[in-house]
């Protein structure tokens, strides 16, 4: 009768919140943790985040329990606190996170649990590995099947809509490689250039309203109907191009920028490369949400890729610089391990270059860096 009251010992594994959730969703995918129980240290500068934490931990099922924190700038009300909530957990196997949290709440912790022999970890993102603090041993590569949705939702976001690359019709898909065929080919690039603003010209949403006549050199001309018969996305008139759909008019219109871009990313490294992602993150209003759409999303290793695409010919530097200045609003999405790239078939003048590198966005673009684009994305 007696053992059948007792306790049974658990397996806990203790971490504290922090802006950065993956730190603390990551280590779960370790044999080595899997823990009975997770206790979420939760000072008050993190509660928000710590809530947040706990509602992803309970998504995915597993059991928590809140340690609130009484004063995270004091070392020695740390390590009282921590030392007492181990008296009450002395018989469990403990695992500690070292990761979140303040410096002061991670050097308590550490005095106390390893001081009781217990394991305690740190977790690295880049590169993704596990370092226990005992031996130094590493665990490297875990949770490297994470995907998009579930590494979104760490940070309170839902993908609302995506396309993925195996569902794009083939006519954009035979769209897209002629025209970089075209841009590709020596001494075509500038011609190719000016072919493109012509199109995003009448394909412009609202229409342009100073159009002259669409008038086509004999090479554009040729190029347009051998176009409009490969891929059967518009016809060919004497002012202008007619297209079939929304859809397409948007993709003549970029959208083939965006989809040639997600398909050069295809690499082992690479997963989960989706189109025309939107996202919603719900707001302190009820039932409110906010939206936003990335042209490009992909998970590379633990890191979040967003990339915007554009085919606009930068006429001045504050138009380009404001569109450097969206995607750098954008790169919260998915925290500090989130990787910005803005794609533009123009060059960009220098005063938005010096921008995208004051928001650490690497920038692709003009001929050089678009012809060789494969090999420019893979190497950022």
């Amino acid at each position: 009768l007696y053992c059948f009251f007792m306790r049974l010992n658990m397996k806990i594994l203790l971490c504290s919140a922090t802006d950065h959730n993956p730190v603390n969703l990551l280590p779960l995918e370790s044999v080595q943790i899997n823990p009975d129980i997770i206790y979420v240290a939760v000072s008050t500068q993190k509660r928000q985040q710590g809530d947040n934490l706990i509602a992803e931990l309970k998504a995915i099922g597993k059991k928590v329990e809140v340690l609130k924190i009484e004063n995270e700038h004091s070392l020695q009300s740390l390590t009282q606190q921590y030392e007492q909530w181990l008296l009450q957990h002395q018989d469990d196997e403990i695992v500690v996170n070292l990761t979140g949290g303040t410096k002061l709440m991670s050097i308590a912790a550490y005095q106390i649990f390893s001081g009781y022999g217990f394991r305690c970890f740190y977790q690295n993102l880049n590169p993704n590995q596990l370092i226990w603090l005992d031996d130094e041993s590493i665990i490297s590569d875990i949770g490297t099947k994470i995907s998009l949705e579930r590494y979104l939702k760490s940070y309170q976001f839902d993908v609302v809509k995506k396309q993925k690359l195996n569902e794009v019709h083939q006519s954009y898909k035979k769209y897209t490689k002629l025209i970089y065929q075209e841009l590709s080919k020596a001494g075509r690039w500038q011609q190719t250039c000016q072919l493109i603003s012509k199109l995003n010209a009448h394909t412009a949403k609202p229409k342009l309203s100073d159009l002259k006549n669409f008038t086509l050199d004999y090479d554009e001309e040729s190029f347009l109907t051998h176009l409009s018969y490969e891929t059967d996305l518009f016809e060919l008139t004497a002012k202008s191009i007619e297209w079939q759909t929304e859809q397409d008019r948007a993709f003549i219109a970029g959208g083939w920028l965006e989809y040639l871009t997600a398909s050069l990313l295809v690499a082992e490294n690479i997963r989960d490369i989706s189109l025309s992602v939107e996202i919603a993150k719900s707001t302190q209003r009820v039932h409110a949400k906010t939206h936003q759409e990335i042209d490009v999303m992909a998970m590379q290793q633990q890191q979040l890729l967003i990339i915007e695409c554009k085919t606009v010919n930068w006429k001045n530097a504050t138009q380009a610089s404001e569109a450097i200045y969206k995607l750098s609003a954008l790169r919260d999405i998915g925290g500090l391990n989130t990787k910005a790239v803005f794609v533009s078939l123009y060059d960009l003048p220098d005063a938005a270059k010096t921008r995208a590198a004051e928001h650490n966005i690497q920038v692709v673009a003009g001929q050089n860096a678009i012809v060789q684009l494969k090999q420019r994305l893979l190497s950022i």
